[in-house]
């Protein structure tokens, strides 16, 4: 909302806080709306949008965030979700999930050598590593041969009543699409991609119909049937999944697929009957479906690929070497054994709650809990 509000008002200043209010009088009071005031106050010029330490800490890395003198500034959302991990500015490392790690490449060595479609859901509450994991598959792939064409698609509250959102934003990643350059670029960038691998007679339909779905629109005369099914919305809708399929038919023929879907239990139902439909569709085919879910995900969406070929498997917590691993880490060599002892058991085995009690500690602070935490437990409850 923030981002939006910067791009349609660019000269107002905008802070962002999180935390608790008393919202009894129906509007909210209380040292959070203090907060606010106070980070507006502290600006500097260009600060764009002004974010507290706590709302810092609560965004994934799929948002820019730069410190300033000033303060934290939300710079934007990235466009796509391979960006290197980091905790304090430096590399995060991984440990302690390797084993789930190796369990989904054998998986996908699988698929790509046998042919065969497979799925995995990998389970884990918030802060639980699903997204870290999902991040060091991606980049595990992308060193091997074949490395798979890769789909990366994110379920969003605000975007859950949206049809195909999921499968909209896994092709606006792969197509490259950014909101700042002009319908020209967009259609060109869709045509291009969509003409890799998609024989040229079919290559301009296909790409009306997605652009359609990714709100670039292609003229009318650039097929027939594009301008009669603009004027029937339940046509056009089966023939943006008829183009998709079509797309996947392609990439499959050219080598294996990877798609993989960030927090699914917030997915569209469109897409996920999607994604089961080329499940079935291309049993035959080196097809590798990912989920990533919290357990609200068995509500949301019972039996999920449960009659597809399908691997699934909670995120355990973290070992207590593994979590005494990242204190090192980010604290060095020389830290009490009573204070990481302390840490571990009160992070455990979460790694978000662990990465957050070593900020307090980095910043000088331990022994508070800090808000992110609290902020994560009420919504939990």
């Amino acid at each position: 909302c923030a981002l939006s509000v910067s791009h349609a008002l660019p000269e107002h200043p905008i802070a962002l806080v999180t935390g608790r209010a008393d919202v009894t009088g129906g509007f909210p009071v209380g040292k959070v709306i203090d907060r606010g005031v106070g980070l507006l106050k502290r600006r500097g010029s260009g600060d764009g949008i002004t974010i507290d330490d706590v709302t810092a800490g609560l965004l994934d890395r799929r948002f820019e965030i730069s410190a300033r003198e000033s303060g934290f500034q939300l710079v934007s959302e990235r466009e796509t979700g391979d960006a290197p991990p980091t905790f304090l500015g430096r590399a995060q490392p991984f440990v302690g999930r390797e084993r789930e790690l190796t369990r989904m490449l054998v998986a996908y060595e699988a698929c790509a050598s046998e042919e065969t479609a497979q799925a995995m859901l990998v389970i884990g509450g918030p802060g639980a590593g699903k997204s870290r994991l999902g991040h060091e598959l991606v980049q595990s792939l992308g060193a091997r041969h074949p490395t798979p064409l890769t789909l990366v698609g994110r379920g969003s509250g605000h975007l859950s009543d949206l049809p195909m959102g999921v499968i909209a934003s896994a092709l606006a990643q792969l197509f490259g699409l950014h909101e700042q350059e002009g319908p020209d670029v967009a259609r060109h960038r869709v045509r291009a991609r969509v003409g890799r691998n998609v024989p040229r007679a079919e290559r301009d339909r296909i790409a009306g119909f997605l652009g359609q779905l990714l709100g670039v629109k292609f003229p009318d005369d650039t097929h027939p049937t594009l301008a009669a099914a603009r004027l029937d919305n339940v046509k056009m809708g089966d023939l943006i999944r008829a183009a998709w399929e079509e797309l996947l038919t392609a990439e499959l023929a050219a080598g294996p697929v990877l798609l993989m879907v960030d927090d699914i239990h917030l997915a569209d139902a469109a897409s996920v009957g999607l994604i089961d439909s080329a499940l079935r569709v291309f049993a035959d085919a080196p097809l590798f479906v990912v989920g990533l879910a919290r357990r609200e995900v068995d509500s949301a969406f019972p039996a999920l690929w449960s009659t597809r070929s399908l691997t699934r498997f909670e995120l355990n917590r973290l070992s207590q070497t593994a979590a005494i691993q990242i204190c090192q880490h980010v604290l060095g060599s020389d830290v009490p054994e009573l204070e990481l002892t302390r840490l571990v058991a009160q992070a455990n085995g979460n790694p978000f709650y662990l990465e957050e009690l070593l900020r307090t500690v980095a910043e000088g602070r331990g022994g508070r809990i800090p808000e992110t935490l609290l902020a994560m437990v009420q919504a939990r409850l």
